[in-house]
């Protein structure tokens, strides 16, 4: 478990954390392929995430 928010940050900021966030935005993706009109909330650390839904 990470302990804070610079060492989620420096996860994504290494390779596997590029792999790790490329792996998930696919899958998420599968669920929503088309966000466009919608809100989307991204809850914890989402910021790795919610890049690839503001379309």
């Amino acid at each position: 478990m990470y302990d804070d928010v610079v060492d989620l940050r420096d996860f994504y900021a290494s390779r596997l954390g590029q792999a790790t966030r490329r792996i998930l935005v696919r899958r998420m993706q599968e669920f929503w392929p088309d966000v466009a009109g919608q809100n989307v909330l991204g809850l914890g650390f989402a910021t790795p995430y919610l890049r690839s839904f503001s379309r």
